[in-house]
């Protein structure tokens, strides 16, 4: 076992260890001293802990992440064995490699993009999805994902039928009542908007060594890219000329008294809002700084709503009960924020077009500062197929 290993499995024991701290904190508050609120002292510590937890947990991870890249580096110079032979490289990929290294064009042929530009190949794509997958929030939440071939409009049908019911089924011989209470039933129409990662800049001297993985520390800034504009709009989009965000497209499910805080009570009846069909497969989603406030309720027992679940042995946090996921493009409390959704997201889906294009840009303005350009485009959309599956939190207006 690897001292990096250990020292990984010791960071998560570390945070695991910060954070039942900080939890004793509120369990002596609120158990013990029977106090509503935290001192601004205790306050301060909890905060502390967790923001040291959290740091530890993200150290990890950039370790985890450290170390799979240098396995990919040393694998491709030699310097660590292989175990398995890797594929041979197809024509089109070691065509597309040339393209990212020095801007050699492949002959121009059947599928080809326009000058400048040249259609990735299925490798480099997949790669790309793959990181997307790993950042992507509301994937992450449930939402089902949806890919095509071409971009025409997708409808896609939506079904509510909450409130109707069965019957009890009469005697042999009677007839059976029907009341023509069919489902609600309709269409979402998802177009394919063009999501581009602006210019990603490399230096000219990292595309000349042929040790350096080029296409895999592209496909992930690319990602990482495009994953953040279009979590925005996945998650803020009006509909208008841009995908329907799951915030606008959900239903209010309990509004709150106050403009910056949330409580036990008003979380209880946000879940409850959701009938209860959907809620098995529920998830709350929320701000971080939403979350650090959730973090210091406690139930009606004095015990913290917030389960951190098992860091060390990756068992995922809950609260009361329900898995969570974190968003940095939802709103933060504020008045009238709608800063915390609950609720079924698969019924939020997200259509991708396959394919994406990449454009290199190695003119003047790049050479001079010994830099290469490259900007991908990918097409997606979203859209909500039911409003009663996902719930929306509401902070006071103060008025």
């Amino acid at each position: 076992m690897s001292n990096t290993w250990m020292e990984r499995k010791a960071l998560r024991e570390q945070a695991q260890d910060l954070i039942g701290k900080a939890q004793g904190i509120l369990e002596n508050a609120h158990k013990v001293e029977k106090r509503e609120a935290l001192t601004p002292e205790e306050n301060e510590k909890f905060e502390a802990l967790h923001k040291d937890a959290e740091s530890k947990i993200e150290l990890a991870r950039q370790m985890e992440k450290l170390l799979e890249a240098e396995r990919s580096i040393e694998e491709r110079i030699g310097r660590e064995p292989i175990e398995t032979p890797e594929p041979q490289a197809q024509p089109d990929e070691r065509a597309f490699e040339r393209f990212l290294r020095t801007g050699e064009r492949r002959t121009l042929t059947k599928g080809t993009s326009n000058e400048g530009a040249e259609f990735v190949p299925q490798a480099f794509y997949d790669s790309y999805v793959h990181y997307l997958r790993e950042l992507d929030t509301l994937l992450e939440a449930g939402a089902e994902e949806i890919t095509t071939n071409n971009g025409q409009d997708l409808p896609i049908p939506t079904f509510d039928d909450t409130a109707n019911t069965g019957e009890l089924m009469h005697p042999e011989g009677s007839e059976v009542t029907d009341d023509d209470d069919d489902p609600a039933t309709d269409s979402v129409i998802l177009g394919a908007y063009a999501f581009s990662s602006k210019v990603v800049r490399l230096s000219v001297l990292l595309t000349q060594d042929s040790g350096y993985p080029i296409e895999q520390a592209l496909s992930r800034a690319l990602a990482e890219r495009l994953a953040d504009v279009q979590n925005h709009y996945f998650t803020l989009g009006t509909g208008t000329n841009q995908p329907q965000g799951v915030v606008g497209a959900s239903s209010l499910g309990k509004t709150g008294s106050s403009t910056t805080a949330i409580t036990y009570a008003e979380i209880l009846d946000l879940i409850h809002s959701c009938p209860r069909q959907y809620r098995s497969n529920a998830k709350l989603m929320f701000s971080d700084a939403t979350f650090l406030a959730i973090k210091k309720l406690v139930d009606g027992s004095g015990n913290p709503l917030w389960n951190a679940g098992n860091i060390a042995a990756g068992v995922a946090g809950t609260i009361d009960g329900f898995p969570y996921v974190i968003n940095s493009k939802m709103a933060d409390m504020e008045a009238s924020a709608k800063s915390i959704l609950f609720g079924d997201f698969s019924y939020y889906k997200i259509r991708r077009v396959n394919g994406a294009e990449l454009l290199r840009f190695d003119d003047s303005a790049f050479m001079k500062k010994l830099q290469v350009g490259y900007m991908m485009w990918v097409r997606a959309s979203s859209a909500n197929t039911n409003s009663n599956a996902i719930k929306h939190f509401a902070n006071g207006s103060g008025s």
